[in-house]
């Protein structure tokens, strides 16, 4: 059963930021008429083939993470999740049509979940520590 949840979680993730695309996908950006440039369903199926690719590559690293608590796998896609965003940061334009946000999109809420979840464990293991201390010397 836990490992349904954990599929399912990542299916609702990759949901969220499909509608999302579709959403984004009719803004064509800044161009003179709006109103004559067609629907990009090429862009979008790339883009949700992106998205789920991200995500199944998350999946298959972090799955260890909920199943044996493993830290470093959490920290390793930390660390590749930063580079991926700032990498996105530091490369974007203005102006593109707004398929093109949504990878970025993708990639900085990633990075505060994981944020979050690295706060949290470490946050953790100090208060595990900080209580172990206090119950050796009492």
């Amino acid at each position: 059963m836990k490992h349904l949840r954990y599929k399912l979680g990542f299916m609702i993730y990759w949901l969220f930021f499909a509608v999302l695309s579709v959403y984004s996908a009719k803004d064509p950006g800044y161009v003179i008429n709006p109103e004559l440039i067609p629907f990009p369903w090429l862009a979008l199926v790339f883009v949700w083939v992106l998205l789920a690719i991200l995500i199944t590559s998350l999946y298959l690293v972090l799955k260890p993470v909920f199943l044996y608590n493993s830290v470093s796998r959490l920290l390793i896609v930390f660390a590749i999740s930063c580079t991926l965003t700032f990498t996105c940061i530091f490369t974007m334009n203005t102006d593109m049509p707004g398929l093109y946000y949504i990878p970025q999109n993708f990639l900085l809420v990633t990075l505060l979940i994981l944020s979050i979840s690295v706060l949290y464990r470490g946050a953790r293991f100090i208060f595990h520590t900080i209580s172990g201390i206090i119950n050796a010397k009492g």
